[in-house]
């Protein structure tokens, strides 16, 4: 792993951990939101790594809409998830707001564009 980091930041490059999001089956094993989150942001700040906090994300948007579907049953992300995932990367590398990126998926309707967008400023306090 050293290794790894070394290369990263000899390219002038930066880390960063995308947290992986809560799974209902992973429940009884303790992996919850808050367990992931307290884990990468140990390992993000040992490493001199950003953390990318999409399973933060995941979880805010699963309060205000449990009818959406992030992850598919083996727990890869849907089209929406991957969404969302993407606009937390995006404000976690450039420090800047996905709010108002008129970009997505022609499969994804505007209103959750605005949504997936709005959550993941949110989840980055913005």
């Amino acid at each position: 792993m050293n290794d790894f980091l070394a290369e990263i930041k000899k390219s002038a490059a930066q880390t960063v951990l995308l947290m992986t999001w809560e799974r209902p089956e992973s429940l009884p094993d303790g992996v919850t939101t808050a367990n992931l989150a307290a884990a990468y942001n140990q390992a993000g700040a040992k490493l001199g790594a950003k953390v990318a906090p999409a399973g933060l994300a995941f979880a805010r948007a699963l309060r205000e809409r449990p009818d959406l579907a992030l992850y598919s049953q083996d727990g890869h992300p849907t089209m929406y998830g991957t969404y969302l995932a993407a606009c937390v990367l995006y404000l976690t590398i450039f420090g800047q707001s996905p709010v108002g990126n008129v970009f997505a998926d022609r499969n994804i309707t505007p209103e959750l564009r605005d949504f997936f967008q709005r959550i993941a400023a949110e989840t980055a306090g913005l």
